[in-house]
């Protein structure tokens, strides 16, 4: 669309002398109808993939919570050790460890 401006403005005189206005006109339309089509395939796009990323980044949490929850209650861990795993602390942590079953003397 900006070309079709760019080629139009400096040949204003010519355009107007040879009434090629319509013409022109036309020119500039079909570039402008071209430009909204592209970005209105490009905002279709985009609103997709925001709320895909979202839903993908709270399914992966949900799974992460359902398996935290399956190991507290087959008693791999305690609900102290998965707060702590999911705190970022690392196993080697001195503190991972204090809430694991059977660290209690």
């Amino acid at each position: 669309m900006t070309n079709v401006l760019a080629d139009t403005i400096p040949g204003i005189r010519v355009v107007k002398a040879f009434a090629q206005e319509s013409r022109e006109a036309a020119r500039f339309r079909l570039a402008n109808q071209r430009t909204l089509e592209a970005n209105d395939r490009l905002n279709k796009t985009w609103s997709l993939f925001s709320p895909t990323v979202t839903l993908m980044t709270e399914i992966g949490l949900l799974v992460v919570w359902a398996f935290g929850i399956w190991l507290v209650a087959h008693e791999q861990i305690t609900v102290g050790a998965s707060r702590s795993r999911w705190a970022g602390l690392p196993p080697s942590s001195p503190t991972s460890g204090a809430f694991t079953r059977g660290s209690i003397p």
